[in-house]
């Protein structure tokens, strides 16, 4: 859904980079989850946002960046999946576009009795990616 036109999608990215973390959080989860526009400007202050200090703005930037399969965002993803207890966000990022990579970092986070249902979810898409021989590109 393509609620903002182009004036609400660069005030959400200039909000993307505010001072206040939840000011962050909610325009780079606007920006990544609730726009469908896909352009270079949006898919990179979502890059920007993968280094933020706050564990929920890189993961609604990893989910978006996901969601459009921006390939610059596996190295972020495997970096969040190695943290103690794993990011819902990144887990959800890594079922949005899966990736061989991914699996064991999952599968460990599903053996460490991880108790969220999106870890099954991921550690499937990435199975099925393995399968069908995709999940390299």
């Amino acid at each position: 859904m393509s609620f903002f036109g182009s004036d609400r999608r660069i005030q959400s990215i200039q909000q993307s980079k505010d001072d206040d973390a939840h000011v962050r959080d909610w325009a780079t989860f606007a920006l990544g989850a609730l726009s469908t526009v896909d352009t270079s400007m949006l898919r990179d202050a979502l890059v920007e946002r993968l280094s933020d200090s706050d564990v929920d703005v890189r993961g609604e930037a990893m989910r978006g960046l996901a969601l459009r399969k921006d390939m610059r965002v596996a190295d972020a993803i495997l970096d969040e999946l190695q943290r103690p207890g794993g990011s819902d966000l990144a887990i959800d990022a890594a079922s949005e576009m899966p990736r061989n990579e991914f699996l064991p970092l999952l599968e460990a986070l599903v053996a460490s009795n991880h108790d969220a249902e999106n870890v099954t979810l991921a550690v499937a898409e990435c199975r099925r990616t393995i399968l069908s021989g995709r999940g390299h590109e």
